[in-house]
């Protein structure tokens, strides 16, 4: 059976291992941390699977799991994201504003850059908002050591899901793995909650 999705171009793999440096010079593992980082990794994993109750405290407040997310997490994500981007129909016009909601280090607009070069071009103002400072910012210094597009303006702002999405006009939305990280509802159902959220981020565009 063939695969539903074309794999990643050769272009966009040596665009990912490019991310991939540049998040080591970016997110530097201090010697006196590299053993600890395999078991950071793991105690993430974790905290995102099995100990869910826990992600009402950002996991980001801890430098370990900034390190191990950054190192591990956030390669694998950009390489699934690369195998789906390119199969979505994204007209963006230059000027076009997107609103890429719990950013982290900015993996969203890292996919972008590595899976659609024709968007290089293009005049784009992403609005990356997340919890924590921290990840932003890493994501930030990661970009400067690639080399962000002359065209793309990055805007970090610390803000939650209420505050970012009190906004319009933007001509995408995404949320990478916003849905999958939020804690249990405290009233109603996630289905429903899930669906009043969708209904916000619609409203956005």
């Amino acid at each position: 059976m063939k695969n539903l999705l074309a794999p990643p171009s050769p272009a966009c793999l040596q665009s990912q291992e490019d991310v991939f440096r540049a998040v080591l010079r970016a997110v530097p593992v201090p010697a006196s941390r590299t053993k600890d980082l395999p078991f950071a990794v793991r105690d993430l994993s974790r905290l995102l699977t099995r100990e869910r109750e826990a992600l009402r405290t950002p996991y980001w407040a801890a430098p370990r799991f900034l390190a191990a997310y950054a190192h591990f997490f956030l390669p694998w994500n950009i390489h699934r994201l690369s195998w789906v981007l390119p199969e979505l129909d994204l007209p963006l016009a230059d000027d076009a504003r997107i609103l890429d909601l719990g950013s982290g280090p900015l993996t969203l607009p890292l996919a972008l850059w590595c899976a659609r070069p024709d968007l290089r071009r293009k005049r784009l103002h992403f609005l990356c908002t997340d919890t924590a400072q921290s990840p932003l910012d890493a994501g930030k210094r990661i970009f400067a050591e690639l080399g962000l597009p002359e065209t793309w303006r990055l805007e970090c702002r610390r803000a939650n899901l209420d505050a970012a999405l009190d906004g319009s006009g933007f001509a995408l939305v995404t949320a990478g793995n916003v849905l999958n990280e939020l804690p249990p509802p405290r009233h109603g159902t996630e289905d429903r909650r899930i669906a009043g959220l969708i209904g916000r981020m619609i409203r956005c565009l």
